[in-house]
């Protein structure tokens, strides 16, 4: 009996535009009576019935299967998702940079309001934390600003990062190798 691995082919329809998918799986089925043979015998034809006859066979250590070595990221992947990250960080940069705006201009409006209480208000003191104010509030607003422009960019560029890559290595051919066959993988979307 041989296990026999099918071509698959299939499409789908996806938000206004065709995406074909085609998948081509080759294998090549190992008989399933065939017996393995040590490596200095010839294998034995048909399925493995009772005692086998000549000399007697020594049960060898199987050495584990080597681990494969991963995939290599390609270059410019790898730089576009290292500037998301790094435009991410700019955009925490500019997030704290909106929360000491904010707070300066906390700070600002409680001193005003402690110096305009007096009978006698400093109008020069008055004047320096209403410029303070002004200035928390340029600068929070700033901050926010660039921290959402930053945020978003940085992300947009890791995802796009992620998935050039993810889709460079779906269409890669992959090899399989089993105890039951052997066979190739390769996908292809356009």
């Amino acid at each position: 009996m041989q296990r026999e691995i099918p071509m698959v082919r299939s499409s789908k329809l996806v938000t206004s535009r065709l995406v074909v998918v085609i998948s081509l799986t080759l294998g090549l089925a190992l008989p399933s009576g065939v017996a393995a043979a040590p490596p200095n015998q010839e294998p034995a034809e048909g399925p493995a019935e009772g005692p086998a006859e000549g000399p007697a066979v020594t049960p060898e250590l199987v050495p584990p299967p080597a681990i494969p070595t991963p995939i290599a990221v390609a270059p410019a992947n790898y730089r576009m998702v290292l500037a998301g990250d790094i435009v991410i960080g700019l955009g925490g940069a500019a997030l704290i940079a909106m929360g000491v705006g904010l707070g300066l201009r906390a700070d600002a409006v409680t001193q005003r309001q402690a110096l305009s209480v007096g009978s006698e208000p400093d109008l020069a003191a008055i004047a320096r934390q209403e410029q303070r104010m002004r200035a928390g509030t340029i600068t929070g607003l700033t901050g926010g600003a660039a921290a959402g422009a930053l945020f978003v960019t940085g992300i947009t560029l890791v995802a796009l990062g992620y998935a050039r890559e993810r889709r460079r290595r779906e269409a890669l051919p992959t090899a399989m190798l089993g105890p039951e066959g052997v066979g190739l993988r390769w996908s292809l979307r356009f």
